[in-house]
């Protein structure tokens, strides 16, 4: 398959192009279509097409065009040569910059919605399926976070497109589609193009009950405790079989399920239930408040099942086009191995494909772990809505007292999303609420590089990347009084001042003790011990412009000091084994006797005959050489 790479610089101009085939630079091309990014693998050589902050492209199988900013630039040395990395994320992250100040639309189409929130972008509306919703309001979030939001309320799927006229981009559009699956009937068959295949079942965000909570009414406060905002329940509805999935009493709080509590409950005899809480801050009816709490507990009392499969792309190897797979298509999976065999049909939540190695293609199907781009929308508009919600709860009580209502138009749902079910990024798919009033983020899959788990707590932050039976080792800490790691691994480290007791080489040839001064390098061929003494094990050079002054081990006269001008030895000064210190440039001879200062003498007075030679001294001070 013949695959072309589009860079651009920074207006977005076409500034070059990368074609595969034998002996090319391109390696690999990765596109993750869930996560909306591009991972390229190039000869060093020809990375310098590339710069980080531009852009790179390419036209996917259904012959859109797809943009991407490129954020990371890694290069890697291995046994083939230099190798380069280009990760991009995809332009549409670019309205998360853009922010919606005050918005309410009503009683008008998803269409419209998004050309409300497009207004001040670059970005147009493009063919959306006529999705009619009620209300939606938007209060200093960005464009990207409103579309996501827009999204979720039409139950819906954006889609961004871009149009390549030449060498620039001409057109940005965003279109709105029915969340429908493509039913394609493209089976996946152990043997045929399913190469692996991993099941996983996830029980760590499991209940078995939940408490509702609705639209607030109000606020509470009393002596013993602080302000807090009072919701709608469903205490006052009442549900009873067979009219109804479950009974659910007058003045309960909670519905609960009794086959997930059978399977899942806690205790051997009497089953205790698995609790959370789900809030829906639009809804203020308890029986609507009820219906949608038990069905939000229907998603969350079985386990969560993801099959993750490498297969061969038939499609880009064969040229089969009735063998393409899309995400979000149906798809069924049937695979002997498994015992018993296993057979499903369900949804592509997840793909990755590798366009110049059709054999790589990787796909999730199941349960479905959130967008990055929703993600990080999610982010930035929950953390903007809960600054709102601050003031708005700081200025109500401290002016209108408990029993005042409350404006609550612009409180709602600011920490909707985290009291149901954190979202966390694509690889920490599972996070849980816990009795610690925390946060627990994990990935439980320990095959995956990501395998590992953050606890986010009250003035707490724990990092995790291996476990001791079911628990985790936490081996990195940081509070308000700083950070604690029983290990840091860093590429370049810049700080204004480190305190520490030793640093030591991964191999622990060298280190330097900070509390002492003293260091070794190269397994102490330079050192320095505590009392202040440095040994040099080799060569010592001392070196200007041509003239250079060696200290060495000379294996005939023993420690040798060498005197040299550029390649050529002007001469040694070393000890032989006769007490005498000899001086060659020629040779001359000095007998360390005849050296020696007499008892309270200050130095030698007197001559010495050294070849043919005759040194006279006064005092220690060589005054006259004759002969």
């Amino acid at each position: 398959m013949e695959f072309i790479l589009y860079f651009f610089d920074r207006t977005e101009k076409l500034t070059g192009l990368m074609q595969n085939g034998a002996g090319g630079s391109l390696l690999s091309v990765v596109h993750d279509e869930a996560k909306q990014t591009l991972t390229v693998t190039l000869a060093a050589a020809a990375a310098q097409a590339a710069g980080q902050g531009d852009y790179m492209g390419f036209t996917d199988l259904d012959g859109q065009f797809q943009l991407f900013e490129i954020k990371r630039i890694q290069e890697r040395h291995q046994e083939s040569g230099v190798l380069c990395e280009l990760y991009g994320e995809h332009v549409c992250y670019e309205l998360l910059a853009t922010v919606v100040d005050d918005l309410t639309l009503s009683d008008t189409s998803a269409q419209k919605a998004a050309q409300a929130i497009l207004a001040s972008t670059r970005w147009q509306c493009g063919n959306c399926d006529n999705l009619p919703f009620s209300s939606i309001s938007f209060y200093y979030e960005s464009a990207l976070a409103c579309l996501y939001r827009l999204q979720e309320q039409c139950k819906a799927r954006l889609v961004f497109r871009l149009t390549l006229d030449g060498n620039h981009i001409t057109a940005r559009t965003v279109s709105i589609v029915a969340d429908t699956p493509r039913q394609t009937g493209k089976r996946f068959t152990w043997n045929r193009d399913l190469l692996q295949i991993t099941r996983q079942a996830d029980t760590t965000s499991l209940v078995t009950a939940l408490y509702g909570r609705g639209k607030t009414i109000g606020i509470k406060e009393s002596p013993s405790q602080a302000a807090r905002g009072a919701r709608r329940t469903f205490a006052d509805a009442v549900w009873t079989t067979p009219d109804h999935p479950v009974d659910k009493p007058a003045g309960q709080e909670w519905v609960g399920d009794p086959q997930a509590l059978a399977r899942w409950g806690y205790g051997s005899g009497t089953k205790q239930h698995l609790f959370g809480v789900a809030v829906f801050s639009d809804l203020d009816d308890p029986e609507a408040l009820l219906k949608a709490t038990y069905d939000e507990l229907q998603k969350r009392c079985i386990p969560s099942m993801r099959y993750t499969m490498k297969a061969v792309d038939l499609e880009t190897l064969a040229g089969l086009s009735h063998e393409a797979v899309r995400l979000n298509d149906e798809v069924t999976v049937i695979d002997d191995g498994f015992d018993p065999p296993l057979e499903l049909t369900a949804r592509v939540t997840g793909l990755k494909r590798d366009y110049l190695n059709p054999a790589d293609t990787e796909l999730v199907i199941g349960d479905t772990a959130p967008a990055l781009g929703s993600l990080l929308a999610k982010m930035e508009a929950e953390k903007n809505r809960l600054l709102e919600k601050e003031g708005a709860w700081d200025d109500t009580t401290q002016n209108a007292g408990p029993d005042s209502p409350v404006d609550t138009s612009r409180l709602e749902g600011a920490i909707d999303t985290l009291q149901n079910k954190i979202i966390a990024s694509g690889a920490y798919e599972s996070a849980t609420v816990t009795d610690s009033g925390g946060i627990l983020l994990e990935n439980n899959q320990a095959d995956s590089p990501d395998y590992g788990a953050i606890y986010l707590g009250p003035g707490l932050l724990a990092i995790a990347n291996r476990k001791n039976g079911m628990d985790w080792e936490w081996r990195t800490f940081g509070t308000g009084a700083g950070f604690t790691a029983s290990e840091l691994i860093a590429g370049v480290l810049d700080a204004g001042l480190i305190k520490t007791g030793r640093l030591e080489s991964v191999n622990g040839s060298s280190w330097i003790d900070m509390q002492s001064g003293a260091f070794s390098f190269d397994n102490g061929k330079l050192s320095l011990d505590g009392e202040g003494n440095l040994l040099v094990a080799g060569y010592l050079n001392a070196q200007s412009g041509e003239r250079k002054v060696s200290v060495n081990k000379n294996p005939i006269f023993g420690p040798t000091i060498t005197f040299s001008v550029g390649e050529n030895d002007a001469g040694y000064l070393y000890a032989d084994d006769f007490n005498s210190l000899v001086i060659e440039a020629g040779r001359l001879q000095l007998s360390t006797n005849a050296l020696e200062t007499p008892s309270g003498h200050t130095g030698y007075t007197g001559t010495v005959e050294v070849g043919g030679k005759t040194l006279r001294f006064d005092s220690g001070i060589l005054y006259e050489v004759t002969g």
